[in-house]
């Protein structure tokens, strides 16, 4: 005899994904795998660009847990054992992990590569995928999340998960309550290639000045992402590149983004999740943000199935809000102890 639980479960349940970068990608992709009825919509039409590219070794074992081993590996991407730092006057290499089996290695994955890898995988999964097509509104009534308006109409749906990114299009939509964690923080990123010699690495580098930090990043072919950020509040003009990359060929503009410390208070509520950034935001300096994307699409949708499999809504809700709480405050605790390093005064004023 088919108990409730059976029979809830029995029922395709329609989950709306607003974004398509890792944190939407992936949890439309695992939805799918249980069964779920899956509709993205993504503003940009892929590929498009973002910052990023350094991944930790911890995706290995998540991706394969969506059967995407072979499609990591085959895409290639350069690996790298470790990064050099340079920061508060000390230079050392930090490796990226090891145990009795060896090294662990970091991908530095170009963004536009990685992202399109997941969001295809999750179109093949069965996920209806709208590229360029963005909500003009959320259905809901109080808290209670219970659809999107796409292209003029109404799409039903059980579940929306926020993947947008920092600016936080459900939160705010619910009116939600954004905290800051930290002044306001911006960084620029951009892209080289024909690197000059000088600047050519075999590895990441992170070098902190008086007044920021700045990233390279070797990608392969002779190409060199680069990312830089002030901690004075003072965001570097359009056309600021590193020292060291004078004489390579810039590719495009470089571009900014806002990057202050915050967290959604409430980022899991009745018939929504918050995932990625749209959650949670720190600056690149956290090394983590694919890798807390990906994990926040993939709790999402285990809840959302465990949901389905009879659990409290409500409880769910709570579980996640908390598990993500919990992780952004340690992030954030060792964010302001990498930076207590070079610059202690910043931290002791309450600025970090």
């Amino acid at each position: 005899m088919k108990t409730n639980a059976t029979r809830r479960a029995a029922v395709p349940t329609h989950v709306a994904v607003v974004g398509g970068g890792p944190a939407g990608s992936c949890a439309a992709l695992a939805l799918a795998q249980q069964g779920a009825r899956v509709t993205l919509c993504e503003a940009l039409r892929f590929p498009r660009s973002r910052p990023g590219e350094s991944l930790p070794p911890a995706i290995e074992p998540l991706l394969a847990q969506l059967g995407l081993a072979r499609e990591l590996a085959a895409a290639d991407f350069p690996r790298t054992a470790g990064v050099e730092v340079q920061w508060g006057g000390r230079s050392e290499r930090r490796l990226a992990g090891q145990d009795a089996r060896g090294v662990w290695c970091n991908y530095q994955a170009e963004r536009s590569r990685f992202d399109a890898l997941l969001l295809r995988a999750a179109e093949r999964a069965g996920v209806e995928v709208r590229e360029g097509v963005r909500p003009s509104d959320v259905l809901h009534s109080g808290r209670q999340v219970n659809g999107l308006v796409l292209e003029g109409r109404e799409l039903r749906t059980d579940w929306v998960l926020d993947a947008t990114g920092g600016a936080h299009w459900l939160a705010r939509r619910l009116g939600l309550e954004i905290e800051p964690h930290s002044p306001p923080l911006h960084a620029r990123y951009g892209y080289v290639s024909q690197v000059v010699h000088r600047a050519r690495l075999a590895e990441p580098r992170l070098a902190s000045d008086d007044a920021g930090w700045t990233w390279l990043a070797p990608l392969g072919a002779g190409r060199l992402a680069w990312v830089r950020l002030r901690w004075d509040g003072v965001a570097e003009p359009a056309d600021w590149q590193p020292a060291e990359l004078a004489g390579s060929r810039p590719e495009g503009g470089s571009r900014g983004a806002d990057v202050t410390w915050r967290c959604v208070t409430e980022p899991a509520g009745p018939g929504y999740f918050c995932l990625g950034d749209a959650a949670c935001v720190l600056d690149p300096l956290s090394s983590h943000g694919v890798l807390r994307a990906i994990m926040t699409g993939l709790q999402a949708a285990h809840l959302i199935g465990q949901i389905r499999r009879g659990a409290s809504a409500r409880q769910a809700a709570d579980e996640y809000s908390r598990w993500l709480r919990g992780w952004f405050e340690h992030e954030v605790a060792a964010l302001r102890s990498f930076y207590r390093q070079i610059s202690p005064e910043t931290v002791a004023a309450g600025a970090f």
